[in-house]
């Protein structure tokens, strides 16, 4: 309703959208909090599982109402069947829509990290879109207790997606930050470079706020990202920095990425990959791709003693993923 309520808008004042500059539809990242319900959701879960949800409900909430492995097992069928809803009743018919009317749709299925309780497998939710996005923030690292694991920074995520699910395109919204006319291009090359190594390919400056010439200077700012426009006192000197953005993302969305390991992240929802090198690292000078459960056993192979995905690389070594 919500998708068809803007079409239907559009539509008579843009005709054809293939022939407009209006390309893609996004869906922000996922933020909702706490529990979420709809009253579809029991028949759909019996459907999936074979038993009702019903009591089992309170073993979202306390575990010990349970025993260990009954609490375990229901808790393990609970987010599988809510991922698989969310995945197929949101973002594959946002997708489904869209394509409908000639228009791609964008969206963070992924995140932003564990702020949020993302109720998905996040690989497999990049992976329905026709294009998805990640972000990474100036400045404002959002790290895990262990102080190890910075999850705003959602760059090698979306590049796996884009990868295994043979998408291309790894976007990123950009430079996203809290610290109002305090960074400019030098300060913001070093997070851009990291993106790319992480295999970011398309940046979404976040953001270019809309200034009126009457507002003046410093203009309207919206409150969260590098105010990237023209009222900015760097402005004129800009140009430099968005040719190499621009050249970077051109150079590597036309090529291909190479791994030397593939490593399965295994299947919990929500399950997202860390940055790159921070849990997992195959060791200096080499890189690694990220696979789920979905390509593992649709698409993965084994040639000549090495692990293949058709169409997406070769890997001399498989790591899975051992978490304690």
């Amino acid at each position: 309703m919500h998708l068809m309520y803007f079409i239907n808008k559009l539509k008579p004042l843009l005709g054809d959208f293939s022939k407009t500059a209006l390309k893609n539809l996004y869906l922000a990242s996922y933020e909702a909090k706490e529990f979420a319900w709809t009253t579809s959701l029991p028949a759909a879960f019996r459907r999936i599982n074979g038993y009702d949800i019903y009591k089992f409900l309170p073993a979202v909430y306390d575990q010990k109402l349970f025993e260990k492995k009954t609490a375990d097992a229901f808790n393990t069928d609970f987010s599988e069947t809510f991922s698989e809803l969310m995945i197929h009743n949101h973002y594959k018919k946002a997708k489904e829509i869209s394509n409908r009317y000639g228009l791609k749709i964008i969206s963070e299925a992924g995140g932003p990290g564990h702020m949020h309780h993302i109720p998905v497998e996040t690989l497999k939710a990049l992976g329905s879109l026709d294009v998805p996005r990640g972000e990474f923030w100036y400045k404002r690292p959002y790290f895990d207790k262990e102080g190890i694991v910075d999850m705003v920074w959602l760059v090698k995520e979306i590049a796996a997606a884009a990868n295994i699910y043979k998408l291309g395109i790894a976007e990123e919204e950009a430079f996203t930050s809290y610290l109002d006319w305090q960074e400019g291009p030098a300060d913001l090359k070093t997070h851009a470079d990291r993106a790319f190594s992480e295999g970011m390919n398309r940046l979404v400056i976040h953001g270019f706020t809309h200034n009126p010439q009457e507002m003046g200077y410093p203009g309207i700012a919206y409150f969260a990202g590098t105010h990237f426009n023209d009222r900015n006192p760097w402005w004129p000197k800009v140009k430099p920095f968005t040719d190499y953005l621009s050249r970077i993302s051109y150079i590597f969305q036309n090529t291909k990425f190479a791994a030397d390991v593939l490593y399965y992240y295994g299947d919990d929802i929500p399950n997202l990959v860390p940055p790159k090198n921070s849990i997992f690292k195959p060791g200096n000078g080499f890189d690694y791709e990220v696979i789920n459960t979905e390509i593992l056993l649709k698409n993965l192979t084994v040639k000549n003693g090495e692990w293949v995905l058709p169409g997406v690389g070769r890997y001399k070594v498989g790591i899975n993923r051992i978490f304690t």
